[in-house]
């Protein structure tokens, strides 16, 4: 993880917008799209899935969203973020696991339609539990405020 005070000082881009190219998925704009469950993914290896930011223009970049599929049969390696997320799933059923350093996991499952949020820089991990199809939800989240804010991926993602 870099720290990305240095890299915009000097730059048109915002902090957020350098973390978002360095993650190597597609990333679509616009005022709307047609349907996020068709939008077109590529391997994130941040996730171990599949993924692809959505930045529509109405939001002004005080929000996101990102595209996520889990494999059939698989999961995504576990993650926290200072980053408030909203998770609303298009697809597939599974379930996520939820927990804090030193204490209990906490287990959800879920499918189509079903709408959650893991705390604050919390652990979760989403699971896929069909054999035959992948998983797919989007995410809303306040990653381009929290990155152009604290300018750290270290603090962002790796914060205890």
């Amino acid at each position: 993880m870099q720290d990305l005070s240095a890299k915009s000082a000097y730059e048109l881009k915002t902090p957020y917008a350098f973390w978002q190219d360095s993650e190597g998925i597609p990333a679509y704009g616009g005022y709307w799209i047609e349907d996020v469950r068709t939008v077109e993914l590529a391997d994130w290896q941040r996730t171990g899935g599949r993924g692809a930011f959505v930045n529509l223009n109405g939001a002004g970049m005080n929000c996101d969203a990102h595209i996520n599929e889990i494999p059939a049969k698989q999961q995504l390696k576990p993650e926290r973020h200072l980053y408030e997320e909203i998770i609303f799933i298009l697809g597939g059923q599974g379930a996520t696991v939820i927990w804090n350093d030193g204490g209990p996991k906490h287990t959800l499952e879920w499918q189509e339609g079903s709408l959650f949020s893991p705390p604050l820089n919390a652990w979760h991990q989403h699971f896929n539990a069909d054999a035959s199809k992948p998983a797919r939800f989007i995410s809303l989240t306040s990653a381009p405020q929290a990155i152009n804010q604290f300018r750290n991926l270290d603090f962002i993602f790796n914060n205890s």
